[in-house]
């Protein structure tokens, strides 16, 4: 039975259903090729999801022909979602972006991992090959319209926000190392008092046996110490 609220909505127009493409035709590979930045969306075998951004100089994803592209995987943090999911799951969907245009491209298709090795395509950039490539066979593609897009101004720069300041009536965004330190913070404020107290006092006793001078023989007083406290 389809959900009433799918069922509410009128059936898509004929360009909408038409456009769709089982291969990458000329103007798809166009955009592919001036394309600096996609979305990689995919799923691990149990449809855990995961998206994540890949971007470099435009055309860095590699056309082969009307089906394959490749994307090089280049130098990162190594958390490796994308890529652990791949290796469970070879379903995937890519957003192709360019700046300045509001059309976007999506591509679905499957992918597997391989070296540069196994493949005669040259992917050096700027003096290193990607440390492995999605070979991305393409089962689906069409070119998205451009309302989302214009809708979100993503182009205009008018609407751009700056990483500091005001803007929009907002602040700026904070840098991924002031969150994490905002994050620090607060679960620094949300501990306990009394707990936080007697870790300080702990810190400061450490500090304080740390800096102490030895007396008598060699170790002799941080011996003791240690005794002491076994013995308490």
């Amino acid at each position: 039975m389809d959900d009433p609220i799918l069922a509410s909505y009128p059936p898509p127009g004929a360009v909408a259903t038409k456009k769709e493409l089982s291969h990458l035709d000329e103007h798809c590979a166009s955009f592919v090729a001036m394309s600096p930045f996609v979305v990689v969306s995919t799923a691990s075998a149990s449809g855990a999801p995961d998206v994540s951004p890949r971007g470099g100089p435009p055309g860095f994803v590699r056309q082969v022909d009307d089906h394959t592209l490749l994307l090089p995987d280049r130098l990162g943090n190594n958390r490796l979602d994308s890529l652990r999911k791949i290796a469970e799951n070879p379903r995937v969907a890519l957003l192709f972006m360019v700046p300045g245009i509001n059309d976007t491209l999506r591509v679905f298709g499957t992918a597997h991992l391989a070296t540069t090795d196994q493949l005669a395509t040259d992917l050096t950039e700027r003096g290193r090959q990607p440390e492995s490539v999605l070979v991305i066979t393409v089962e689906l593609a069409f070119v998205h319209c451009a309302k989302a897009l214009m809708r979100g101004r993503l182009w205009e720069p008018e609407s751009y926000t700056p990483r500091n300041g005001v803007a929009h009536g907002r602040r700026g965004l904070p840098s991924p190392h002031q969150h994490r330190r905002t994050r620090r913070r607060r679960r620094h404020d949300a501990e306990p008092l009394p707990r936080r107290a007697l870790r300080r006092a702990r810190d400061v006793e450490y500090r304080e046996r740390a800096a102490a001078p030895l007396s008598g023989h060699r170790g002799g007083a941080r011996r003791a110490t240690a005794q002491e406290e076994c013995e308490g």
